[in-house]
Formats: structure tokens, C-alpha cells, sequence
């Protein structure tokens, strides 16, 4: 897998925060071009899509839209999934390069796939 040093350094931060948060749902990091990390604790089981819609302004307001790396965990056993679709599809809106952008994945391995591969046809 290339890039493991961004994957690792997002990975740790993720973990970091969650064991930080106790009542985080989610954690989401990821890496823009510029090169900015961002991190939110997503509640989207419980608040809905705020938090999400919250980064997306800010990404916005930073005039730093395109995104490289994206690392999504979950609370539960820290297992790293997609982002919400809610969330996935706001990124596509913000700029047409987020379709490349690469999200870590667990499976029977770590790997990745483009954010335009996780989205529905």
C-alpha cells in the first residue's frame, strides 16, 4: 500500500481522538492538498448530519476543498469504514477532485479505495 506514513500518522490520530472522545460514535481525519489535517467527532447516529455539514463549511471557509486522504473509525472494536453517504456525497459537491480522494479500509487487510469507488452507480 503506498503512502503508509500518512496512513499510519491518520490512523494514529483517529485513535487518539477516539480514546479521547468515550462517547464519539465516529471519528473522522482526513488530509487535504494544502497539506491540513481535519478531525470532527461525528454523532451521525445521533445528531444527524451537523457535524458532517459543520466540516464541509469549514473546508469551505479555508478555501481548501480538495481532499487526498480520508480515515473513517468507528468506536466499536475501531474499525475503520466509509463515511456516511451523506457526508461522501457533500465532499463530491465541494469540489470534483474529491472523487479521487482515498479512503483506508479494513477488510481481511488494510486497503484503499477512491471515494468515487465507494459511492453508488
Amino acid at each position: 500500500m503506498k503512502n503508509m506514513d500518512m496512513w499510519n500518522k491518520l490512523y494514529y490520530i483517529a485513535k487518539e481522538q477516539m480514546q479521547n472522545n468515550p462517547k464519539a460514535e465516529q471519528i473522522v481525519v482526513l488530509r487535504t492538498d494544502k497539506p491540513w489535517v481535519y478531525s470532527f467527532e461525528n454523532r451521525v447516529l445521533s445528531h444527524g448530519s451537523e457535524d458532517e455539514d459543520k466540516l464541509i463549511q469549514d473546508l469551505i471557509e479555508n478555501g481548501d476543498t480538495n481532499v487526498r486522504y480520508i480515515v473513517c473509525m468507528w468506536k466499536e472494536a475501531l474499525a475503520l469504514d466509509v463515511p456516511s453517504y451523506h457526508f461522501r456525497k457533500r465532499l463530491l459537491e465541494i469540489s470534483e477532485k474529491n472523487a479521487e480522494a482515498e479512503i483506508l479500509l479494513q477488510g481481511e487487510a488494510l486497503m484503499v479505495k477512491t471515494l468515487k469507488e465507494t459511492m453508488p452507480e
